[in-house]
């Protein structure tokens, strides 16, 4: 028992040390929690010989927890374990410590400590966004958030929900989706509101680089001001310079050179003082980049210069990228191809090599499967829901039915109804056609036989004239052929005149068609043979059957119909036929 104390004393001395002894790897936590923290550190950046001693602390630590026999010890010990070899960066080290942290997760829900567990799949979360497995990743923070939201039992609620906020936006932010990432660092924004916690301003820089990408640099610069003013009134030094250079950065895309300067100069006077080596990379950067814009080539060649030693130091690659290429744009402008090219080419593989650690498309078609899942997950429970607590619903389902049942039958009956009545309009209509047809019959026969008559009077007429001629040739007085012809002509004179059989004709074609002639003729300025064309035409009878009524020939009607077409100035497309048998005159 007394040994027993003796761990709990050195596994508590251990604990308090921790906190001390790996002052940074603390503030490595946060910054591996979040990732959109550039450091929290107030005094300096870790070192390498920094996260070997948090590590020992960590395992020391571990060692006396195990041998204590607390759980919780435990747990919190394998947790601390796994934020520090995560923060050293390599691959197995990152494997490492998801077995680590996977252990302190089944250890706090043994225990059932919410703010472990939500600390573990935080943890969690981060380890899988640095293998790029980013699935797993949003898979865990989501259940931190489903954790948080379902109870109050956890300290520093809104601190706590606003961190997992900002590593799902901090997710969406890296696989660029724009929009799910801004929607998650304002929830964040809004929960560390609630408690002034400087987090609020983390987050708005965060959102200031989604909407910098997205080159919408006049709204990130109102995020980057929101975090730089922030800062300042709180004195953090170490991000006001983070914040001053975002806003130099994007001062320079809005061509506010002088403005950028500024802030470029705030950033590089802090880091140098404070040894924060990254944000003084980029102050120079920045400044090189300005004078670069301004000509002054050899200047900004030397900004350039003196990041190349830290670079080689620290290997900060996307800022490695970042000197290079400006470099080689500058030495391409100083004259220098050969070591303008090897810059350039120093800088593409920098950039490849980046871009193939991203994978999108693999990402983002992942993401969006557990999307659908999670989506699905609601969607089964909401169902759930509804059947459990509105069953009326299905009463008034069911009467609804039964409404439109009868509203059918009864449109079925009236449909029929319809259709008989219909049909005795149908056989009204054919009735109605038969009986015009009847009537046209008669009526065409009717104008047939009187053109026939008309035909024959014309036909006699003739035969009168070459009687007459041959009554002029005979001498004798009372030659019995002179006698003959004078009895025939005498017959022909006394059956009918000519024009008498075509008034007739008129007559009854007026009484069939009353005013149809004389409105023609008024409209038109037609001839008594173009007035018997447009009579024969509105009889139905064909070219044809004019002609032979006529006693010429089809061609000559149908030059005397195109004729008629232009007296009557008529389109092309409209025949005359079709006008004439269409065209209705009013009695």
């Amino acid at each position: 028992m007394k040994f027993l104390n003796i761990n709990y004393v050195v596994l508590i001395c251990y604990l308090i040390k921790f906190p001390f002894y790996g002052q940074e790897a603390s503030i490595v936590r946060k910054k591996d929690s979040l990732k959109i923290y550039h450091l929290l550190s107030e005094a300096k950046k870790l070192s390498r010989r920094n996260l070997d001693s948090a590590e020992y602390d960590a395992r020391q630590a571990l060692h006396f927890a195990e041998m204590s026999g607390s759980p919780k010890f435990k747990a919190d010990a394998l947790r601390i374990l796994s934020i520090v070899l995560g923060e050293k960066g390599g691959k197995e080290d990152q494997y490492c410590a998801l077995t680590y942290n996977e252990d302190a997760y089944a250890l706090y829900k043994q225990l059932q400590d919410t703010t472990g567990i939500v600390a573990s799949l935080n943890n969690s979360s981060i380890l899988y966004r640095h293998l790029n497995q980013y699935p797993e990743s949003i898979e865990a923070i989501t259940t931190a958030i489903s954790y948080i939201t379902s109870t109050t039992n956890i300290k520093n609620y809104n601190n706590v929900l606003g961190k997992s906020y900002g590593v799902l936006g901090n997710i969406y932010r890296n696989i660029n989706l724009k929009d799910s990432a801004i929607a998650n660092f304002e929830r964040a924004k809004v929960c560390f509101q609630k408690t002034g916690s400087v987090y609020q301003y983390h987050v708005a820089l965060n959102t200031g680089i989604v909407y910098s990408r997205d080159d919408d640099f006049k709204k990130a610069r109102e995020y980057y001001l929101y975090a730089y003013n922030g800062y300042v009134s709180r004195g953090d030094s170490v991000y006001i310079a983070s914040s001053a250079c975002d806003l130099g950065k994007v001062y320079i895309q809005l061509d506010s050179l002088e403005v950028s300067r500024k802030f470029y100069s705030q950033a590089i006077e802090i880091s140098r003082k404070k040894s924060l080596h990254r944000r003084l990379v980029r102050g120079l950067i920045g400044k090189g980049e300005i004078t670069y814009r301004e000509g002054e080539y050899n200047k900004a060649l030397a900004y350039v210069d003196t990041t190349i030693p830290i670079l080689d130091t620290f290997n900060f690659v996307e800022l490695k990228y970042y000197a290079y290429e400006l470099k080689g744009r500058l030495l391409r402008e100083l004259g220098d191809t050969k070591q303008a090219i090897i810059y350039t080419e120093k800088a593409t593989r920098i950039d490849d090599s980046l871009r193939k650690a991203k994978n999108q498309p693999a990402i983002t078609a992942s993401l969006l499967k557990i999307n659908d899942q999670e989506q699905n997950k609601k969607l089964k429970v909401f169902e759930n829901v509804i059947y459990h607590k509105t069953k009326w619903i299905w009463i008034l389902t069911l009467t609804i039915l039964l409404i439109l049942f009868l509203l059918f039958r009864f449109y079925k009956k009236s449909k029929m109804q319809l259709a008989n009545l219909i049909g005795s309009i149908s056989d009204l209509k054919n009735s109605l056609i038969k009986s015009n047809k009847k009537q046209e019959h008669v009526s065409r026969k009717l104008v047939s036989t009187s053109a026939n008559n008309a035909l024959k009077s014309d036909l006699l007429l003739q035969i009168d004239g070459l009687l007459t001629q041959v009554k002029t040739k005979i001498v004798k007085k009372n030659d019995p052929l002179k006698v003959k012809i004078e009895e025939t002509q005498s017959n022909i004179k006394y059956q009918a005149s000519v024009d008498k059989i075509w008034e007739d004709f008129f007559a009854h074609f007026r009484e069939v068609h009353p005013n149809f002639l004389e409105t023609l003729n008024k409209r038109h300025k037609l001839t008594p043979n173009d007035l018997k064309i447009c009579a024969y035409i509105k009889m139905n009878l064909t070219p044809k059957e004019i002609a032979s009524l006529m006693n010429v020939t089809p061609n000559s009607i149908r030059i005397t119909i195109h004729r008629l077409k232009k007296k009557m100035k008529l389109p092309k497309d409209t025949s005359v036929f079709d006008f004439i048998k269409t065209l209705e005159i009013d009695n």
